[in-house]
């Protein structure tokens, strides 16, 4: 992810939108946040609320450049409170939502 996606031209314009975070979960200094986030297995990307840092969606594994880029629009448009499109979207906000609360069934 490191060498082939986030280095794509094709992410630069996301650079502004999100703030981006690495985190060394093998490290003891981030055992509290790797608990709190629940990373159960890796890589794993969340999009936190930046009002009160709550997990709105979570993907685990690895994405290619036009996966992430779809990850991101879906996750702007969670963040900003905008309306899903449809039934099946709010659905998968939801379960979104809930996978990122540890609340997994």
């Amino acid at each position: 992810m490191r060498a082939f996606v986030f280095t794509d031209p094709a992410l630069t314009s996301r650079a502004g939108q999100f703030v981006w975070l690495e985190l060394n979960v093998d490290d003891e200094r981030n055992a509290a946040l790797r608990e709190r986030l629940a990373v159960d297995a890796l890589p794993t990307f969340f999009v936190l609320n930046p009002l009160d840092e709550s997990v709105i969606m979570q993907r685990v594994d690895g994405m290619t450049v036009a996966e992430m880029a779809s990850f991101l629009d879906e996750a702007r448009a969670a963040t900003t409170g905008m309306a899903p499109s449809s039934p099946a979207e709010a659905a998968l906000l939801r379960a979104d939502r809930l996978n990122g609360a540890g609340k997994k069934a």
